[in-house]
């Protein structure tokens, strides 16, 4: 849990990089409570930001949050929980939660290679609604400072990453060698599970 992160920011930076996230937020409170109305946090697949009191309360939330967005289920739910017996908390009190689920950006590109077309083309696809992971095995090559919906992946195998990582996603390849392009090329068709190739 990343609780150093307040939800706002948590939802900015979430936004900047096309990430889904859940904001759950506190609505109303009955009794001893942990947090008072009007506390929030942010979930994503993998993190949480800020608190809306901790203990079996906020894993619970946070475990519906992740199911809803593995589900890609971005619809909002507002739930009760009594903090006692059903949830093992000392407080006593209960809790009405919202939950919303937000996409983020539904648009993948995986970008093979960090050349001088390539790091040209980042600084335009930064500007689109997209997440991009850009892919290459020479690290030096890659810029210290990308956009916020970059992903750097650097591998010793980019053709055996290549299916994996280009399932169901757009896939662009601009490396500076023939074979390996062909060689990514032919993953790619044969594994076929990619949006496009270009």
């Amino acid at each position: 849990m990343e609780r150093r992160k307040l939800w706002y920011q948590a939802v900015a930076d979430c936004e900047a990089r096309g990430e889904p996230y859940a904001l759950v937020s506190v609505l109303g409170v009955a009794g001893s409570v942990p947090r008072e109305p009007a506390s929030k946090m942010v979930v994503t697949g993998e993190h949480s930001y800020d608190t809306i009191g901790g203990g079996h309360l906020e894993y619970q939330i946070c475990q519906q949050a992740r199911d809803r967005l593995a589900r890609q289920d971005y619809t909002s739910d507002l739930a009760h929980f009594p903090l006692g017996a059903s949830l093992g908390q000392c407080c006593g009190g209960s809790v009405s939660v919202l939950l919303e689920a937000h996409p983020g950006s539904e648009q993948e590109l995986i970008l093979f290679g960090a050349g001088h077309v390539a790091k040209a083309l980042v600084t335009i696809l930064a500007q689109l609604p997209w997440r991009i992971t850009w892919v290459d095995e020479r690290l030096e090559l890659f810029p210290s400072d990308v956009p916020a919906n970059v992903h750097i992946h650097h591998t010793d195998d980019p053709v055996g990453d290549a299916p994996n990582l280009c399932s169901c996603k757009h896939a662009l390849i601009l490396t500076h060698n023939h074979q390996l392009d062909f060689d990514l090329c032919r993953a790619l068709l044969t594994a076929g599970g990619c949006s496009s190739l270009g």
